[in-house]
């Protein structure tokens, strides 16, 4: 750490002493030459000699200067991807930009790399938090795409948007995917959208928690006013209670029904709920429904 926080004073130095010594190296030179000059043009030569060579020595030094400005990014962005928050820190301090990005920021590569203390420092020096880098992510979906939950509650708790929509998928979709069921009522909580398309198929968080039987998520969604006869986009047009009847995930789509769930919605190739069902008491829950509907 010592070695990089005075880097470029070293390389300012070093050029400087290059600089000194090769002047005083090429006058040396000049006066030998001059000493024996027999004509002004081997003493004219002789300056020109000299001159150029000073020339050269300045735009290398100014050269070395933009070096180690630039290696200071570099050794900032390695630090942050092994993890060294004491270096982090004291680069940042230094100057370094906490928001330096080359197609990902620091937070990013820190969030997907799960160094937590890396994601403290940064976050406490200004890091944005919600930036979307160049492939569609934040720095909370790759902490979350990566298993890096605890990344992902400091993130949270920091302030990250849970709702920031990308390519790749959104907060609270991934971490059901994932099946981190208490990193998504987190994700509620702190304001993610229930009802956000997160996928090209229209996936939406209440028909990921169906599809991966996640009855305490399929509470908390409906409850924060999740759509239940939200359906995919893609041609099989499911919604969350077709992937819980397929599936035959009992609970699931008792909660999804109760919710207001239609049982007279098909699926992209015309099939209802009951005709998904392959248990007697599947069949038998979804009919109690439907015997309901038609009574109002």
């Amino acid at each position: 750490p010592d070695a990089l926080s005075n880097m470029n004073i070293e390389v300012a130095i070093d050029a400087s002493l290059l600089f000194v010594l090769s002047g005083v190296a090429a006058y040396q030179l000049f006066r030998t030459w001059g000493a024996v000059a027999l004509t002004t043009l081997s003493v004219a030569l002789g300056y020109a000699a000299y001159f150029a060579f000073l020339f050269v020595l300045m735009l290398g030094f100014l050269l070395a200067m933009l070096i180690a400005d630039g290696e200071r990014e570099w050794t900032l962005s390695e630090a942050s991807i092994q993890g060294r928050a004491e270096v982090v820190a004291m680069l940042i301090e230094q100057g370094g930009d906490p928001n330096y990005t080359i197609n990902r920021t620091l937070l990013h590569q820190a969030a997907q790399a799960g160094h937590l203390a890396v994601v403290d420092t940064l976050l406490a020096h200004g890091a944005d938090m919600d930036r979307i880098d160049g492939e569609g992510h934040t720095a909370l979906t790759l902490a979350i795409r990566n298993d890096h939950f605890d990344v992902a509650r400091a993130l949270l708790e920091s302030g990250a948007s849970p709702s920031v929509a990308e390519q790749s998928g959104q907060a609270l979709r991934l971490s059901l995917h994932r099946s981190e069921v208490a990193l998504a009522l987190v994700l509620l909580e702190a304001g993610a959208d229930p009802n956000l398309p997160s996928d090209s198929t229209g996936n939406t968080p209440l028909i990921e928690a169906a599809t991966h039987d996640h009855p305490d998520a399929v509470r908390a969604l409906l409850a924060k006013g999740a759509d239940p006869n939200a359906a995919r986009t893609n041609e099989e047009a499911h919604t969350a209670l077709h992937e819980a009847v397929e599936e035959s995930y009992l609970e699931v789509a008792r909660l999804l029904l109760d919710g207001g769930a239609d049982p007279t919605l098909t699926t992209g190739n015309g099939r209802t709920p009951i005709e998904l069902a392959e248990s007697d008491e599947m069949r038998a829950l979804i009919q109690s429904t439907l015997d309901t509907w038609q009574r109002r």
